[in-house]
């Protein structure tokens, strides 16, 4: 394959995933209560148009502006991908289920300890504690936005 077939398949599959992306962010996600501000569905919409523009970049973008074929994919690189998006479905899972507050230092948790291999529990727990402190103060003080409070804390 040739780096023009593939820069611009890889265009046509950008392209399509981010059509599918903003029609479900329009269908699923609602928008602001607020009349001219930003809402929950901003931010998503925001990186699907760009994702998708940048797809017809790469379907439309002349031969001597493409991507290089890549070689062989390595055990590795599969492992690094396959558990990125792991843990962006299990943390968009429990986003939903624990909130904000508990899901997030879980996973960064395990992305330093697993993923990483940082050894030092300091650091980790440092990290696990100010990244959701520092969001939700930016977030739900500053911008009094509401962040996922989890259905299962409902239950207790």
């Amino acid at each position: 394959m040739n780096a023009g077939k593939f820069s611009r398949g890889l265009g046509i599959v950008l392209t399509l995933f981010a059509a599918g992306w903003v029609a479900t962010v329009l269908y699923t996600i609602p928008e602001s209560h607020i009349p001219g501000t930003p809402g929950p569905r901003t931010f998503p919409l925001l990186l699907g148009t760009i994702l998708g523009f940048l797809g017809l970049v790469l379907v439309f973008s002349p031969a001597k502006l493409c991507l290089d074929v890549p070689s062989a994919i390595t055990n590795r690189e599969v492992k690094v991908v396959g558990g990125t998006f792991l843990v962006l479905f299990g943390y968009a899972f429990l986003l939903g289920k624990i909130g904000f507050v508990l899901a997030t230092p879980l996973v960064v948790i395990l992305v330093f300890k697993v993923m990483m291999g940082i050894r030092s529990w300091t650091k980790t727990l440092a990290t696990a504690i100010i990244i959701p402190a520092v969001c939700w103060l930016i977030f739900v003080q500053g911008f009094e936005a509401n962040l996922p409070r989890g259905t299962w804390l409902n239950l207790l």
